[in-house]
């Protein structure tokens, strides 16, 4: 490898580093301050209300939307499709969960994922009798 190229590829290594540095910043006017981000990547992201910053503003994080969002569902349990046997109060949730890394190319992309996450202190399944009950409503 000559000066030339190794000197150029020094200066692409610091220019990259300093790219992927500046994405996101935690200091404001020179002091930390673990609410306000600042750096390249607020650029993609509109506040709560709708609005883009502009360049070089900084976002407070409680005005960040979700990344995480969540839908209340009911989930009913039926015996051969006419009666109701269990009603379980669930949230449906989705979005982006974290990330992951190749071991072997060091390589990092997003976790995007979903779930159903059963509230167990509101859902309870019928009682035996209950059960009873209604296949000898239905089926009798």
């Amino acid at each position: 490898m000559t000066k030339w190229s190794y000197d150029y590829n020094k200066k692409i290594s610091a220019d990259i580093k300093n790219f992927w540095k500046d994405m996101v910043r935690v200091k404001f006017n020179g002091a930390y301050n673990p609410t306000i981000i600042d750096g390249w990547i607020v650029k993609f992201f509109p506040d709560l209300e709708g609005n883009f910053p502009k360049v070089y503003d900084s976002i407070d994080l409680n005005k960040v939307p979700n990344q995480i969002i969540s839908c209340p569902v009911e989930l009913k349990g039926y015996l051969n499709g006419c009666a109701s046997i269990e009603k379980y109060n669930c949230d449906f949730v989705s979005g982006f969960y974290g990330m992951s890394q190749d071991e072997k190319t060091f390589n990092v992309r997003p976790v995007i994922g979903y779930a159903l996450v059963v509230d167990k202190k509101e859902s309870a399944p019928l009682s035996e009798n209950d059960k009873k009950d209604l296949i000898n409503k239905y089926f009798s």
